[in-house]
């Protein structure tokens, strides 16, 4: 983790003298959560990579170098604990959520192997990706074996499983797909947003619904609650700033709570906006052709074979 100028991000403190957006106490500056691990985000990046060049995009070959270098980390880290996507200060656990993002940077990873046509990585990653998908089920799961659960060894619920069947990691009809997000839509729940989770996280202070956890839940997904999509996403938008901005997390309207700086509130009524500002002129039609070669361009190779999961 880098501050804004690339240095070390300071110490976390808490400035007692003020109060907070609302009374949204503490303030803190600094970020407790630098020296964290989190697993789940190069499963994140690889997927970008794939979609880039599933879409028409062509990957460099220094970027699917470094690509590989983040793949291959994940394949001898996915075993490990991590303090996951919330940033808890409760320590390290087995986050299954995590541990779907490791199977999704294999998964992801051996599709643009083939590509690249490191047949013995994409065979790899495969054997990896599948090794995760064992585990999760046989140790993800509740006591009943009915739903997947935050984490190895626990009976809370996590917002972020919404995500699974979104990535495919089981097929859209499994059962445990289904049952899974009916159970945090019923736990964690409130209108249509959910709470991340109802646990102790040792941050301190009461959480409201997330937007950003339930933004997960409208997207196309296998669940009996699909045809709430719509009403979810409206709810989501209406509780969007002026920017098209969604807080954090936010309380229901009417007096929806949004957590966002001073800078990105909108103006009181007898203040004006930000000045209008024109769109700069198109480019040059023929100006790239005119540039000189840039010195990464794209490693020949044949033509691409990468396949999206199914929906």
């Amino acid at each position: 983790m880098y501050s804004v100028d690339g240095g070390p991000v300071p110490e976390e403190r808490i400035l007692p003298h003020l109060k907070g957006y609302r009374g949204s106490l503490p303030v803190r500056i600094g970020n407790g959560a630098k020296d964290q691990i989190q697993l789940d985000t190069a499963g994140a990046l690889v997927d970008a990579a794939h979609l880039f060049e599933h879409f028409g995009g062509s990957l460099t070959l220094r970027a699917w170098r470094k690509i590989q270098h983040v793949i291959e980390k994940v394949s001898h880290q996915w075993r490990d604990p991590d303090h996951g996507i919330w940033e808890p200060r409760a320590g390290k656990r087995h986050n299954v959520h995590s541990k779907m993002m490791c199977w999704l940077a294999l998964d992801r990873g051996a599709g643009i192997a083939s590509v690249f046509g490191a047949t013995d990585a994409r065979d790899a990653w495969e054997s990896a990706a599948a090794a995760v998908v064992d585990e999760v089920c046989a140790r993800g799961l509740d006591s009943e074996g009915r739903h997947f659960v935050a984490a190895y060894g626990h009976d809370h619920a996590d917002a972020a499983l919404l995500l699974l069947p979104i990535h495919g990691f089981l097929p859209d009809d499994h059962p445990l797909m289904h049952e899974t997000v009916d159970w945090v839509r019923k736990e964690l729940g409130t209108g249509p947003f959910v709470h991340r989770y109802r646990t102790d996280d040792g941050v301190g202070g009461a959480r409201a619904p997330s937007s950003s956890a339930a933004s997960g839940s409208p997207r196309p997904s296998p669940c009996r609650a699909a045809s709430k999509g719509p009403r979810i996403f409206a709810a989501h938008a209406e509780s969007s700033n002026h920017l098209g901005l969604l807080a954090g997390s936010s309380t229901p309207p009417p007096r929806a709570a949004r957590q966002l700086p001073p800078g990105l509130q909108p103006p009181r009524p007898h203040q004006r906006g930000p000045p209008h500002r024109s769109r700069p002129p198109p480019a040059r039609r023929g100006h790239r052709q005119d540039s000189p070669p840039h010195h990464d361009a794209p490693a020949s190779r044949g033509p691409r074979s990468l396949t999206l999961p199914g929906p």
